[in-house]
């Protein structure tokens, strides 16, 4: 868990072209936030879906991500990206997760990607990201998604926490 945190905590988002140091880490924590407020605003299990989001994008801390556009590109990716998150989430004792919460988690990341695009970008016009164009952003859901910890450390302690907690409040 501590090599996990400390990873996400340094590994930058967008291969680092942000206006301002942006860790996977900051993201993952935002996205658990939205995740659970979703998941509780369409009657599903909120503490999972933070549980879920929190660690959507583990995987990076032991495979480096490559942008959206490239990934298609690059054949086996996909599966050994799979296989890696199939392991942290065994590691933090929770179940594949269902259809319901991979769409809650998906969409979630979406909205942050909407977010931090006109955070982190602030040149870019929203036609320059046109997969992102439709993407709504209510006020509570920005709201969920607002701050998080920027100070690699800071963000690195508090994944130690809440992996432990994800960890221990999952096993059977």
């Amino acid at each position: 868990i501590k090599d996990m945190a400390h990873s996400l905590s340094i590994k930058t988002r967008f291969t680092g072209q942000c206006s301002k140091l942006y860790t996977v880490g900051t993201h993952s924590i935002r996205v658990a936030c939205v995740a659970s407020l979703l998941a509780y605003q369409e009657g599903h299990d909120p503490d999972l879906a933070y549980d879920y989001g929190i660690s959507h994008d583990a995987a990076e801390a032991y495979i480096c991500d490559a942008p959206s556009p490239v990934k298609p590109f690059l054949i086996g990716f996909k599966e050994i990206e799979d296989k890696n998150e199939s392991a942290i989430l065994k590691h933090l004792n929770l179940p594949p997760m269902s259809l319901s919460m991979k769409r809650i988690v998906k969409q979630a990341d979406t909205i942050l990607a909407k977010i931090e695009v006109a955070e982190l970008f602030p040149t870019l016009r929203e036609e320059d990201w046109p997969s992102l164009k439709d993407v709504e952003v209510s006020p509570v859901v920005r709201i969920a998604a607002n701050g998080g910890l920027s100070e690699p450390k800071d963000v690195e302690e508090f994944l130690v926490q809440e992996f432990n907690y994800v960890q221990s409040r999952n096993k059977k």
